[in-house]
Order: C-alpha cells, then structure tokens, then sequence
C-alpha cells in the first residue's frame, strides 16, 4: 500500500501520568482492531522508531489485524519452549510483571501475505504503565537479539486468561427434518452442554467417549474438571470408589441451558405459525386460476409448514414432559479427576480433566453415536470443505460425511502439531482445525506450531505456569474460536484426528483472542495412569 494511503491518527495531549511521550491512548485503544477482543496495547519493542498510524486500504476502509499462525521460523521445533521462553520467565518475575499468557504469534493486516513474528504479552488490566512496560518490551527484545534472533518483536497486551467454563438421550435426526437443529443439545453427538448438579451455574461441553476396556461394560465421557468442580478452594483429587458414597451428579443441561432451548422452540413454533395465514392466502389466490400449477405449489407449501409446526409442538411438549425435572437431565457422576496442576510432566501442560462414568439407562444402540462430531446444517457441505480444506492436495483426499456426522480417526502428536503437514488456501503450511461447544458451535480455526505458555492465578499469592496449545482464529471475519462455555470441547482436524482438549483462551470472558488446550496426547496418557485398559472406541451393548 502506498504511503498516500496511510492516514496518521491524531496525538491527543497525553493526560495520564504514565504515559510514554508519543505513545496515546488513541494507539492503545485502537492497535489491535480486528482481533475479537480488541485488547488495548500497553507497549511495543517497535516503538519509538515506527510510529503507529491507523491504515486505511484504496477505498478508504479502516484495515483489520488478524491472529496467523508462526509457519516456518528458527523458533520452531521446541527452540522457543524449551530453550527460551525460562528466560523470558526470569524477566517477567524480575520485574515483578503480573503476565497471564505468553504466545508467539503473527499480527498482521487482512489481505496482506506477510506478517511479523510477535512475541505477545498478556498482563492483568492497569498492572502495567506503558512506560514500565515499554521499558520490560525492549529487555525482552534484546533477549532475542542476544540469541541472534533479530525478526521478533515484543508487545505487550492487557489480557485475562479464562477457564472457559432422565429420558434417554435422543437420536440424531436426518438432515431434512424440522428440528434437526433444535433436538442436537439432547443427542450424544460431541459438543454437548454439561453441568455439575451442584453447580449449575458454571457450564461447559461434554468432549468424548470412552470404554473402560477389559471385562467392563462402563462408558466414560471425558471433560475438563473446572466445569465440574468450578472452585480451585477444594482442588482436591476426587474418586468415587463405591456405591455407598454420595455420587457427584453431571447433568447434561443446565437450568440456564433448558430455558433457553424452550425459548429457541417457541420461537421456532411462532415462526412457523406465523407463516400460515400468509400461506392461506396464497392458496385462495389461486383456487380458481386456470393454471392450477401455482395452486397446488402453494397447497404442497402450506401442508409442509403445518407438518412442521406438528413436529416443533411435539418436540416441545415431548422436552418438558420427560426432560423437566432434575432427575431427567442427569446423565452420569465423576469417578475420578485429579487436582488441576500446572506444569505438569517433562512437557509442563496443565492437567484439568475429569472422568464421568455414563447411565447407560440413558443410552441405548439407537442414541449413541459413539465419537462423532455434528457439522450441523447451518454451514453447507460445500462452505465447510473450502473453509476445512481450502488447499486442493487436502481436499482430494476429504469425503464430506453422508449423514454429516464427523467420525474421530486417529491422533495428531505433539510433533505433527509444530510440523504443519498440511496446506491453507495461499500453500502456506497450517494445521487448521474445528470443534463444536456449548457456546459458539462448530467453529474453525488454525492451530499454532508453537506452544503458548499461560500464569493462571489461584489467589494474589499463589499461582501456576503451563504449557498450552493455541488455537488461533481462522480470520479477522470468522469472530473467536472459542468463548466461555467451550471449555472441554474436543478439538479435531478435518479428517476427525484428536488434536487437544478446549481448556480456555485470552482475552474478554465473550471474545477471545487466543484459545488454550491441552493436547490429546497428554491427556491420553494421564487419563492411562488410572484407566489402564480404556480405549476410544466405546460401543453400547
């Protein structure tokens, strides 16, 4: 873009005391639009020599920032994690930072092919002046440059990090069927909203299945354990060892939830019923013309919208009948979730699950679909491949599943996450990935090849530094991949390989930036430590 195009934005007079000269509030506020919480910048290694200028494209149209994923850079392949990120740690205590996260990340502007290497900072709000901060950015940058590593630039961002937190299950529905979309939070297809019986009050997604192998029959769903057990006062580990102690209850939803699937079927209900005196009309328009063709479309028009208003009263009715009452909605109890640890392993990543045993009453063979994922209908087979699979060599070997049910096959290693095999629309290497949760759906979006490293605070005292896996949005369009209530939603390829478990991201609590997770592998392997013969491939019987 030429430099006409580049329109510098105003100075205001500085008015806080901790502002650095020619570092505003207009630049803090502004910097990062595009990204979905818009974090307000505390400081940049790049300032003072580039000055900010908020830019606008040929039309005239204010340019977005967008999160990209590293790609090919010296700091792959376990550099940054292993060999400098602990000297990062040393600073930041140092100077007595109060960090949340720590990403290495591209920022860039949308429709522009390059974008730095950023080493982004996340501090809890007004910890930092940008003065102090400004002074802490370029320490980190020399840190790079004592490495020989020149082309990283340091910011630093206010930012949280959070923990995003009866009858029979019902069958998934074909496609064409009027509440396909409204009956799926009451199927066993992945993504499922789930609760403590205690807690209602903090929700989140149910992640996959599970067998207990050997000689049991037992079905286990996994999830992350800050769902279930919500306060960090009592991380203890929790079993459940036998039938005389008390059960730790997990409903499949909560109170909040079953409310607001009434309301969307009511709603359903009002529309439809909403279309047929318009219908009728067009029916008595007709009768008596000579041409009956318009007559008999618009009565095969009206007798489908009242079949469909038949089937949302049914299900409406059918919901509150067998669902409406506490006993209907629980759908197993915990048997076993260790404390949530931090820095756990020769990997570090935080550990945060719990493992629920299934009523199998609630299940029978026709219900449980078994580890699949739902792709929905509100995104079009043909929308999905391009957005899953933009590159043609991906596409190639992709089958958009009949009945629309993603079916999990296989494991993507820790390796293979920071090895990028496959390609994105321009042939740049990206992992792109997809889940579905509680909060916002089926959202796509592309897995980092370096690992985050986030400081979750248990109290001011007291606090853990962990490995996680961070999942970047697909684009400056596409909003967050993640919000609160996603939490424990199981993260996956286009092909259906396990990438990582949802744990939470940085940013606002409704628009995160970056989503944090636990990859499978990991969590395999803990889970293995108490359940040595469970297996992903559950079967009901």
């Amino acid at each position: 873009m030429s430099p006409e195009n580049e329109q510098p934005t105003t100075i205001p007079v500085n008015d806080d005391p901790g502002d650095t000269p020619g570092f505003n509030n207009t630049e803090s506020k502004l910097y990062y639009l595009g990204l979905p919480s818009c974090p307000r910048l505390v400081a940049r290694s790049s300032f003072p020599a580039v000055a900010w200028k908020q830019r606008v494209n040929c039309d005239g149209e204010i340019m977005l920032k967008e999160l990209r994923v590293v790609g090919n850079h010296p700091l792959n392949n376990g550099v940054w994690e292993d060999n400098l990120a602990p000297s990062f740690f040393t600073l930041l205590k140092s100077e007595e930072v109060m960090w949340t996260s720590i990403d290495v990340v591209r920022i860039g502007y949308a429709g522009e092919s390059s974008a730095p290497v950023i080493l982004w900072i996340g501090v809890t709000a007004y910890s930092l002046i940008p003065a102090e901060g400004l002074t802490i950015a370029h320490k980190c940058k020399q840190l790079f440059d004592q490495k020989g590593i020149t082309d990283v630039e340091v910011e630093i961002r206010e930012s949280v990090v959070n923990l995003s937190i009866g009858p029979k299950f019902l069958t998934s529905l074909d496609t064409s069927h009027p509440n396909v979309e409204l009956c799926r939070p009451l199927t066993t297809t992945l993504g499922f909203s789930i609760s403590s019986e205690d807690t209602g009050w903090a929700e989140g997604t149910g992640s996959f299945f599970m067998a207990e192998g050997g000689n049991s029959k037992k079905i286990f769903l996994i999830t992350t354990r800050h769902i279930i057990f919500p306060t960090m006062l009592e991380n203890d580990e929790y079993v459940h060892e036998n039938t005389s102690q008390p059960r730790h209850n997990v409903c499949l939803l909560s109170g909040r939830s079953f409310r607001k699937l009434g309301k969307s079927i009511e709603n359903a209900v009002e529309a439809t019923e909403s279309m047929i005196p318009f219908q009728e009309r067009c029916v008595e328009l007709f009768k008596g013309k000579e041409n009956q063709n318009e007559f008999k479309h618009a009565q095969a028009e009206l007798n489908k919208t009242k079949r469909v208003l038949e089937q949302h009263k049914k299900f409406f009715h059918e919901l509150y009948m067998h669902w409406g009452f506490s006993e209907g909605l629980v759908i197993g109890h915990v048997i076993f979730s260790p404390p949530i640890s931090f820095g756990v392993g020769v990997n570090g990543f935080m550990e945060d699950f719990a493992v629920i045993e299934m009523d199998t009453s609630k299940l029978d063979a026709n219900n449980f679909s078994g580890n699949v994922i739902d792709l929905e209908t509100l995104i079009s087979p043909e929308n999905f491949v391009d957005m899953v699979h933009p590159h043609s060599t991906n596409r190639r070997t992709f089958t958009y599943p009949f009945d629309r049910l993603l079916r999990l096959k296989g494991i993507i290693s820790v390796q293979e996450m920071r090895q990028l095999d496959t390609l994105d629309g321009n042939g740049e290497p990206c992992l792109i990935v997809l889940k579905r949760g509680l909060a916002t759906g089926l959202t796509i979006g592309h897995a980092n090849n370096i690992a985050s490293f986030t400081r979750r605070y248990i109290n001011s005292d007291k606090h853990g530094i962990s490995k996680e896996w961070p999942i970047l949005p697909r684009n400056n369009k596409s909003g967050p991949f993640s919000s609160n209530g996603d939490s424990g939603a199981l993260i996956v390829d286009g092909h259906g390989r396990m990438v990582s478990l949802l744990t939470g991201g940085a940013g606002h609590r409704d628009a995160l930036d970056v989503t944090y997770s636990m990859p499978i592998v990991f969590l395999l392997e803990r889970i293995a430590q108490r359940f040595p013969q469970a297996h992903l491939k559950p079967v009901f019987s």
